[in-house]
Formats: C-alpha cells, structure tokens, sequence
C-alpha cells in the first residue's frame, strides 16, 4: 500500500495557520475531510481544550487520540504531517 501524499501546508488555498491541535488537521486530512468540518473540529478543540493528541470529536462528546490508533503506520504517517504544521 503506498503512503498518502497529502499537503498539510493548506488550509484550501490559503496557508495553514499556527495551531495547537496539529493531529486534528493530520487525521482530517489523512482521511480526506473537507476543509470545513476540519476548521469546525479546530475550533471544537479548542473550545474543549482538547488533547493535543486528539483527532476528531466522536459524537459523544469525547475526543479520539492518537493513542487509540492501533496500526502503528497510520500513526507514523501522522506524526510525519505534523513535523510540517506550523
């Protein structure tokens, strides 16, 4: 299976603003999330003061980590984006 190339740099076409939750936008963008609903889990996150290892906000309120993640190439490949977030 060949690694997604994805740019992180881009929030659409402007550039990416300085953020806290970098895993957010990684896993929205690893997944293929619109820009939109990655902005609105950002300001989720924030709001919540989220981990800054969170993902995505589940339905239920709680926030999904990183460290529920159990392939271990999947969190590589996010660790990897987030070198490149400012």
């Amino acid at each position: 299976m060949s690694k997604k190339k994805l740019d992180v740099t881009k929030m659409g076409s402007k550039p990416m603003p300085s953020i806290k939750h970098k895993y957010v936008v990684a896993w929205g963008k690893y997944t293929g999330s619109m820009d939109y609903y990655i902005k609105d889990q950002l300001e989720l996150a924030a709001t919540d003061n989220a981990p800054e290892n969170a993902i995505y906000k589940r339905s239920t309120g709680e926030w999904a980590t990183t460290a529920e993640i159990e392939d271990s190439n999947t969190v590589a490949a996010l660790d990897d984006y987030v070198k490149y977030l400012p």
